[in-house]
């Protein structure tokens, strides 16, 4: 199954959370926010929700410097 992160192309496979995302991704979750579509996901249902074929996932990765 084929979605995109941050609009490049990513194969995953059925059944893929957010956490097993960022896991793929070598993303550390601590220090990030997740979107799908214009919805920002709550780390509390990363778990529990299912990515779906041609998703647009947005990750944001924090950093710092001034």
């Amino acid at each position: 199954m084929k979605v995109f992160v941050n609009k490049k192309p990513v194969e995953v496979e059925n059944k893929t959370n957010i956490e097993d995302l960022l896991e793929l991704l070598k993303v550390n979750p601590s220090y990030c926010a997740v979107a799908i579509g214009e919805s920002i996901v709550k780390k509390s249902q990363w778990q529990t929700t299912i990515l779906k074929n041609e998703d647009n996932i947005t990750i944001i990765n924090a950093t710092c410097g001034g």
